[in-house]
């Protein structure tokens, strides 16, 4: 899982790159398999977390296939 905010007046430039161009390319990788995005509520962390937590806007969940997640990760954060 991956939380996010947009730089502020930019949401929908950085919903359409996540959505059209980020996304895609990550899986097109191979090891991940599918994304899906989120927009969060204050409220889902009202009751927990870390105060950074409480401020994101945006969640996005990626499935992966691998059998070395250490290589695979190190490898999408490198691009």
């Amino acid at each position: 899982m991956i939380y996010s905010n947009p730089a502020p007046g930019k949401e929908k430039e950085f919903n359409t790159w996540y959505d059209h161009i980020h996304a895609p390319m990550v899986i097109e990788g191979g090891e991940f398999v599918w994304a899906q995005r989120f927009e969060l509520s204050p409220e889902q962390f009202a009751m927990g977390g870390t105060p950074e937590l409480k401020t994101r806007q945006f969640m996005v969940i990626f499935a992966i296939e691998t059998n070395d997640i250490n290589a695979s990760l190190a490898e999408s954060t490198s691009a």
